[in-house]
């Protein structure tokens, strides 16, 4: 650990709290249509006030913000400790970004249970949630599921179009890359997290039976439109401002 790697965990933090502030109603939107039974989108999307689009919004920074730091930080850091050690960059950066989505697993999975449960809006408050559950890592198993492929996916893709892109704009093109990486990891990604909101929802619903009822009604990829929208934008805009913060401070 070196002054270089708390600099840039310090940036993915910053980043993550503009990208958030800015994409979170897509979040919401996501994931009350993921856990909604009704298959008209427009009636699910009509029941939700515009306040509740920022339901746990507050909390969701305290997590965000130490979850990118370690991410952004640690992968890009990981990056460069590792070049000596990798033939082919693309290699490096799948190792690297696996790393970090599998220790970023352990911060996601019960401040996105909390926050899942709050968007959804079963419980008043973060006290009666975290009274109510059993175990606040129910669903790391597919967190880690998640966030290991869409994070080996991420970085590499991230950094190939970064490198191929005739975009002169910095800002544009990393923009423009992080959007590009950021569909395919999230497209890849979906199924694995439409099952783990459902079963972050409830501690009681076992899993094969919400296999069965996803499998049952076609909704492996329910959500899919909000989640790419807040997905990908998210870790557009993260990556963007991170760029530009090495820039100016590195």
């Amino acid at each position: 650990m070196n002054y270089d790697l708390y600099r840039k965990s310090l940036f993915g933090g910053v980043s993550g709290f503009i990208s958030t502030t800015i994409i979170y109603p897509f979040d919401t939107l996501r994931s009350i249509l993921q856990n909604s039974k009704l298959h008209n989108k427009i009636d699910v999307i009509k029941n939700i006030k515009p306040i509740n689009f920022y339901n746990g919004y507050l909390f969701n920074l305290t997590y965000v913000i130490p979850e990118k730091a370690l991410k952004i930080g640690i992968n890009d850091y990981l990056v460069k400790e590792n070049e000596h050690r990798f033939k082919y960059k693309t290699t490096n950066h799948i190792v690297s970004g696996s790393i970090a989505g599998f220790l970023q697993s352990f911060i996601t999975t019960p401040a996105e249970l909390i926050k899942i449960r709050k968007q959804i809006g079963n419980y008043n408050n973060y006290i009666d949630i975290i009274k109510s559950t059993k175990n606040l890592y129910r669903g790391l198993q597919f967190t880690i599921l998640r966030d290991i492929p869409f994070s080996g996916i991420f970085f590499p893709l991230y950094y190939s179009l970064n490198d191929n892109l005739r975009i002169k704009n910095n800002f544009a093109k990393n923009i423009t890359a992080g959007l590009g990486a950021g569909i395919v990891a999230t497209i890849v990604a979906t199924p694995v997290d439409v099952i783990k909101t459902r079963y972050q929802i409830s501690d009681t619903v076992k899993f094969k039976k919400i296999l069965n009822d996803v499998l049952k009604e076609k909704v492996l990829f329910r959500g899919i439109i909000p989640r790419i929208i807040s997905i990908a934008s998210l870790y557009s805009i993260t990556m963007a401002v991170f760029e530009l913060q090495k820039n100016y401070f590195l």
